[in-house]
């Protein structure tokens, strides 16, 4: 049986990964989803997409960045659509703010609002506080920087972590996050190999 070796280069990090690959190469159209995920299932979703998620973190995001959330404060928390435009109100604002400092916004947005009072997770650059006050005028904003180690999978399992619930429940938000179009993919490498040369 052939393995896989997949080599996934993404910033400061690099991941070296053996799996086994009876399917590899087999095409076939995707059958349509008829019913709920099971549990194992829905396990491995959610571990490929802390992968996805991380990888994208590490290759576009570090130290001079910050992972942010923005609420509502004490006032009346809206319903998730209209929560949803207060964001891209928000991401209008830093986009031309940072235009402004001759840089262009990158970021990852994720919302989570199933399982506690509805609040958005921003990671971007750095910017004052004064400028970020201006930005979100819906609450106080909590900042983070990001350490310099380059690998941010803690912040990617907590992100994925905490919107699984919402993200399962559907509604206006359709991805488990969104991000800028500026984004850099990492470099995956995949290679066949035998087990004895593994």
């Amino acid at each position: 049986m052939p393995y896989i070796k997949k080599t996934v280069i993404a910033g400061k990090t690099v991941e070296i990964r053996k799996c086994n690959a009876p399917m590899y190469g087999r095409r076939g159209n995707r059958a349509e989803k008829k019913t709920v995920t099971p549990e194992k299932q829905r396990r491995v979703n959610e571990k490929k997409a802390v992968d996805i998620l991380t990888w994208r973190l590490n290759e576009n995001f570090g130290v001079g960045d910050v992972h942010m959330v923005i609420g509502y404060g004490r006032s009346k928390a809206p319903e998730p659509e209209e929560a949803r435009k207060h964001l891209e109100e928000f991401l209008r604002r830093a986009r031309k703010y940072f235009r402004g400092q001759g840089q262009e916004l990158r970021y990852i947005t994720v919302t989570e609002y199933k399982r506690t009072r509805i609040h958005h997770h921003v990671i971007m650059p750095e910017a004052p506080m004064r400028v970020l006050y201006k930005l979100w005028t819906h609450g106080r904003p909590h900042v983070t920087p990001l350490d310099e180690s380059g690998d941010y999978r803690q912040l990617a399992e907590y992100l994925v972590k905490e919107t699984s619930v919402t993200f399962a429940a559907g509604g206006p938000y359709k991805k488990r996050w969104n991000q800028s179009k500026n984004l850099r993919d990492p470099v995956i490498k995949t290679e066949i190999v035998s087990a004895k040369s593994w």
